[in-house]
């Protein structure tokens, strides 16, 4: 089975650290021959999109790579409503995932225990992905810190002090 972990980003360190993990493919998208590689893409849609940028143009362009009956998991936090070509979402029959964590469809086990099982194995070491750490008493400011993505953050995360 061939596997393809395609990632897209106009920041170039995003992209180094993608490839850090795995990324079969890196595309800047912020550059001409970037932007015709994701166009080319599209002739060969994928059966899983990933979208994690929670800006409108790449919602859609998820759609658009998301192979017929495929599916786009929607894990950016989309701080505005969004015009979506719904026409496109409906003809290809695409399956969209929502992965807040309590909003998930199986009950058996959610995917977000799963994931924490793997974490605390060290299946995914996440080290480099989280940018930077906060008290919970700090919340605010995390979340307005996690709404502006300066240069260099990626990941916040709420620490709880015993």
């Amino acid at each position: 089975m061939l596997t393809e972990f395609v990632v897209t980003d106009v920041k170039q360190s995003n992209l180094d650290l993608a490839r850090e993990y795995g990324a079969t493919e890196v595309i800047n998208t912020g550059t001409p021959e970037g932007k015709a590689r994701l166009e080319a893409l599209k002739a060969k849609p994928f059966d899983l999109v990933i979208e994690a940028a929670g800006v409108a143009e790449t919602i859609q362009m998820a759609a658009s790579l998301a192979r017929p009956g495929g599916r786009v998991a929607v894990f950016a936090w989309h701080h505005a409503p969004r015009a979506l070509d719904l026409g496109l979402w409906h003809m290809r029959g695409l399956k969209v995932l929502n992965t807040a964590p309590g909003i998930g469809t199986d009950r058996k086990i959610s995917h977000m225990e799963r994931a924490a099982r793997l974490l605390e194995r060290g299946v995914f070491n996440l080290s480099k992905l989280v940018t930077h750490r906060h008290p919970v008493s700090e919340v605010q400011e995390a979340m307005e810190l996690s709404a502006r993505r300066p240069e260099g953050y990626i990941k916040g995360v709420l620490t709880f002090e015993a």
